[in-house]
């Protein structure tokens, strides 16, 4: 039996075919990868990481705003400038696109991991990509989403990998608190 497609799912589905037919690399982030990666957890967005340059953003954001997207072109044409991402909705689902700007979230993309969805092509980061694009922010929420990637791929996990980007991450922030936290979290 099928599982029941939720405005979500739709949503998730929407989004997937869009990034298909406009040849975008991206794989997804937040509660929606976790669902394939550790525990699942309520979530009511889609974060995507694209793979776009700011110009070809705004492209994209007028072909999105002609399917079944709802933009505030003006505004998040603005974001794309400033922050380097924007939101769409699908329905009243908040879409967040975050635009891909660093080394990580290329050797993310490198090794990302194909996962079915509805008969759609997505694409999730490897658990240990996961685990440090998520240790960065390092917000609470993130922290636990961790800890469950952790415990679910324990003893499987690149460690070695893990640590090498912790420890630039960490050299280029010049700020120690990515690799102390990664420590504490694989309980090295």
């Amino acid at each position: 039996m099928a599982p029941k497609k939720t405005a979500l799912s739709e949503c998730i589905q929407k989004t997937l075919r869009l990034l298909e037919k406009e040849n975008i690399y991206f794989f997804l982030l937040g509660g929606v990868a976790l669902s394939f990666l550790g525990e699942p957890r309520l979530t009511r967005d889609l974060d995507v990481d694209i793979f776009l340059t700011k110009d070809r953003a705004i492209e994209f954001l007028k072909k999105a705003k002609k399917t079944a997207f709802k933009i505030d072109e003006k505004l998040m044409g603005k974001r794309i400038q400033t922050f380097g991402n924007f939101r769409m909705f699908y329905k009243e689902i908040p879409v967040d696109m975050i635009l891909a700007s660093t080394e990580l979230e290329k050797s993310a993309l490198k090794r990302k991991n194909r996962v079915p969805f509805y008969g759609e092509k997505a694409y999730i980061p490897s658990p240990e990509d996961f685990i440090l694009l998520k240790v960065i922010p390092g917000r609470p929420k993130d922290l636990v989403d961790i800890e469950s990637v952790v415990l679910k791929y324990e003893g499987k996990l690149d460690v070695k990998y893990l640590q090498q980007w912790a420890q630039k991450i960490s050299d280029e922030m010049e700020n120690f608190r990515v690799w102390h936290q990664l420590q504490k979290l694989l309980k090295l």
